[in-house]
């Protein structure tokens, strides 16, 4: 007689379901991802399954006794941190409970809020998977360690205190706040100091290093790494560790798009509308370039009559303020081609920056006083702002006692060089929302903006900036406003 084969019971059937769900996520990123995604519902695009298997490759590498180093570049909001930062740190301190983790960010703030995700991933997913626990003694949301294994996750911000600390997997995500620091060359020598003089030298001798950025400047920690491993740059050092770099700009060369499984094509292109040529090719292609030509569009200002400019003025209650910059110092009066003093009467409303006058004079004390004093009682109440440098203090606290009573004196002390200042005016300008009234400085002005940042001077630019400065402090934003 034949055998009776026995058909498996629908619980036997979801037990092995379950079975080979938990094999899976044990064995590849990639389903442990898809088992504990950040949110539900969640959108797959072809880089999230592309970047989860880069990262299962490096797991891998280390466990075979490879060190790897990873770069990741994609647009914002496109979930590279859910996936390098939140995820895959837990799943490999899973599989190498006896590794250490580091996560590194632009600030404590932004590391610690990985490092929360994580902890919450380890114990609702990871724990009962890897049969592991976290550790009783030591589970702080910037610290948490794994019971009876040495292995641990800890965050910071990438300038903090990593002393003592080491890492076998060390995640570096988004290393500069934004546009307008990672300008700054200051800044970006300091992220560059941090990355090679501390961070580098916390690795384990087998180790994977992943960096996950928005490009936003050539000459970024990124930048500066492909110089290194680019055997045709003058900064080329074959001894340097080797990155893989993977790139996802926004669209391919076929016109797709990166996202369209979250972003609708309009997204897209809206942005780019917005956004400033070298913003967009940064930003969003992942392909900065350095600067030619103007930074500041000054041929798409929109100029008004003098009655009509003021009249939209009063209309729209715009605040308008005094921006000074003052050339106070004696190398700055003097020389063949000395400085001026500008002083800029601009307002700003919603996405559009109204210049209502502009003065300049190569003035010494008495006269440059006597004009702040007259440009301050022609527009009763308006703040005055005054730009504070190293030499313009004593300037500043003069125009103070000199304006008390009449006019609110306040100081603006830039952190930040010049261009990096002058990129929140950047798309205001592009976009055509720099409204400006006619008047005899119009000239001047324009040709000043329009050579900037190569020009001869940029009196005129710092002035404006002064002025916009302060009006964006009310809103909330300084350099960081949103245009």
């Amino acid at each position: 007689m034949p055998t009776a084969v026995k058909t498996a019971t629908r619980s036997e059937q979801m037990h092995a379901r379950r079975s080979l769900a938990r094999r899976a996520a044990r064995d590849s990123f990639e389903s442990f991802f898809r088992s504990c995604p950040p949110g539900k519902p969640y959108h797959y695009g072809k880089h999230t399954i592309a970047v989860a298997r880069e990262l299962d490759r490096v797991t891998k590498r280390l466990e075979a006794g490879k060190s790897t180093f990873l770069i990741v570049n994609m647009p914002v909001r496109h979930g590279k941190s859910n996936l390098t930062s939140q995820r895959w740190p837990v799943w490999h301190l899973g599989r190498n409970p006896d590794n250490e983790a580091m996560m590194l960010a632009h600030n404590d703030s932004l590391a610690i809020g990985f490092s929360r995700s994580a902890r919450a991933c380890f114990r609702e997913y990871a724990s009962p998977l890897f049969k592991l626990q976290m550790s009783s003694e030591s589970a702080a949301v910037k610290s948490w360690e794994i019971e009876g294994h040495p292995g641990k996750y800890q965050a910071a911000g990438i300038h903090g205190d990593v002393v003592g600390h080491g890492g076998h997997i060390i995640v570096i995500d988004d290393y500069h706040h934004g546009r307008e620091e990672a300008n700054s060359r200051t800044q970006r020598d300091k992220v560059w100091d941090a990355f090679t003089d501390n961070i580098l030298t916390r690795r384990a001798p087998v180790c994977g290093v992943v960096i996950s950025a928005t490009r936003w400047h050539e000459d970024d920690l990124v930048g500066r790494i492909k110089n290194r491993n680019d055997p045709k740059h003058k900064n080329y050092n074959p001894e340097f560790p080797k990155f893989r770099v993977v790139v996802f700009p926004a669209h391919d060369e076929n016109g797709n798009w990166l996202f369209p499984e979250r972003f609708p094509e309009s997204t897209y292109t809206e942005m780019r509308a917005t956004l400033s040529p070298h913003a967009w090719t940064s930003e969003y292609m992942q392909d900065p370039v350095p600067r030619s030509g103007n930074l500041l569009h000054a041929e798409k200002v929109v100029w008004h009559d003098p009655a009509e400019f003021w009249k939209l003025v009063r209309e729209r209650g715009i605040r308008m303020r005094w921006g000074w910059d003052l050339a106070s110092t004696s190398k700055e009066v003097s020389g063949g081609d000395p400085d001026n003093s500008v002083g800029t009467f601009a307002g700003v409303e919603d996405r559009d920056v109204w210049v209502g006058r502009v003065v300049a004079g190569q003035w010494r004390g008495p006269k440059r006083d006597a004009i702040i004093r007259e440009c301050a009682l022609s527009t009763p109440g308006a703040e005055v702002i005054v730009e504070v440098v190293a030499g313009y203090k004593d300037a500043y606290e003069h125009v103070a006692d000199m304006l008390h009573g009449t006019n609110t004196v306040t100081s603006f002390t830039p952190v930040h060089d010049k261009v990096a200042r002058a990129e929140c005016m950047e798309a205001p300008f592009e976009a055509g929302h720099v409204h400006a009234c006619r008047g005899e400085w119009n000239e001047p002005w324009k040709a000043e903006l329009l050579a900037f940042p190569n020009g001869t001077h940029d009196d005129c630019v710092d002035s404006l900036i002064t002025a916009v400065h302060g009006v964006l402090a009310d809103i909330g934003g300084g350099f960081d406003f949103d245009w």
